[in-house]
């Protein structure tokens, strides 16, 4: 049970991590692009619980991806 648990953690994060690249690469303005990330991942995240937590990790996205 487990298992099956972490498999999907681990598929709806890397869900989540290529759509925010996909969008980060995008031809928008950046704060744009972070806002919809960050909207992104409040709404198909289930352990992001607020706003202000799925800002943040848009930001760290963006600063991964940039590195």
């Amino acid at each position: 049970m487990k298992k099956a648990l972490y498999i999907a953690l681990a598929a709806a994060g890397g869900l989540a991590i290529g759509a925010a690249a996909g969008m980060l690469f995008a031809p928008e303005k950046g704060s744009d692009t972070r806002k919809n990330v960050a909207r992104f991942i409040k709404k198909n995240c289930p352990f992001v619980k607020s706003e202000k937590q799925a800002e943040m990790l848009a930001e760290e996205l963006a600063a991964e991806l940039q590195a």
